[in-house]
């Protein structure tokens, strides 16, 4: 019964929009949601929570023992969402499905309240996500770093982006 509940609700993840992301797509992404720090550490630090949480995926689900695990982030649907089947205590008053499309915005702002919305994140607060812990020290860190401050502004993508940006140049009008 329950491999049969299982693959309903996958059937129903595959309805979804999914997204798949580049590391520093997301980077600059979760930069413009204001998830970085003064120091944008926070924004590697997220960028590598989800490469190891979900690979990068956003329709992502698990489910380990009685607690499932939704999205980009793979949030507990036990603690910060409600799936409408099983208790939660759904501290982000959010449906847990709302993590498994291609908007993400609704996924930091989860994410936000699980790490306390501090300005820059420190390991403890990352405690929620235990493959934080075991794949995210310095050296993943900083290799996250310097491809996407250094390296990435060179790729396609990016230069793509530049494009966008002169071809609709964002005006501001001061006012005297």
């Amino acid at each position: 019964m329950k491999a049969f509940l299982l693959s309903v609700f996958y059937l129903l993840i595959v309805g979804h929009e999914t997204k798949v992301f580049d590391a520093c797509e997301l980077f600059y992404l979760l930069r413009s949601y204001g998830m970085d720090s003064s120091t944008w550490t926070g924004l590697h630090q997220f960028v590598c929570l989800a490469t190891f949480a979900s690979n990068l995926t956003t329709n992502y689900f698990t489910s380990e023992g009685d607690h499932p695990y939704y999205g980009l982030f793979r949030l507990n649907g036990a603690k910060w969402c409600s799936n409408g089947k099983q208790a939660s205590k759904n501290k982000c008053s959010i449906a847990c499905d709302k993590f498994l499309d291609e908007d993400i915005k609704d996924d930091t702002e989860c994410v936000k309240k699980v790490i306390g919305d501090k300005e820059i994140v420190s390991s403890k607060q990352f405690s929620e996500w235990p493959l934080y812990e075991k794949h995210c020290g310095v050296e993943a860190i900083t290799i996250i770093a310097l491809r996407c401050v250094m390296f990435f502004p060179m790729s396609e993508w990016f230069q793509q982006l530049l494009k966008k940006k002169k071809e609709n140049p964002l005006h501001i009008k001061v006012h005297k």
